[in-house]
């Protein structure tokens, strides 16, 4: 599926996604990556079962108003627990698959959002 926008504010968007790879400004990345607005970096758990509440609080640091959770190929829920950093601080979280989490991420950061998204490739 390759995604493109015509007008955007937002330094990091994702242009293509693959069961394979996230392509993210011309650079493929085969592992899960944590994106925002304005910055891109790796991100550790490689599936939901790595997933924790320390992985979490980190994406809270950026101060999002939103942070998206793609959970691969398909919708996988955490626990329940692993959430409470986000609503202890008034944030969103919303889990999709990652495909949906990259769509979203790109219209929210698009309108000037400070979203969050952490991607599990």
């Amino acid at each position: 599926m390759k995604l493109s926008l015509d007008d955007n504010t937002a330094e990091f968007l994702v242009h293509e996604y693959t069961n394979e790879y996230i392509r993210i400004n011309n650079t493929q990345h085969t592992h899960s990556i944590v994106i925002s607005y304005n910055a891109l970096q790796n991100w550790a758990p490689q599936s939901m079962d790595h997933l924790t509440e320390e992985h979490l609080t980190a994406l809270l640091h950026r101060q999002p108003e939103m942070i998206l959770i793609g959970t691969g190929k398909s919708i996988q829920f955490p626990h329940p627990k692993i959430l409470q950093p986000a609503y202890k601080r008034h944030v969103g979280v919303e889990i999709m698959d990652t495909a949906a989490a990259c769509r979203t991420f790109n219209m929210l950061a698009s309108d000037g959002r400070k979203v969050v998204a952490g991607l599990i490739i």
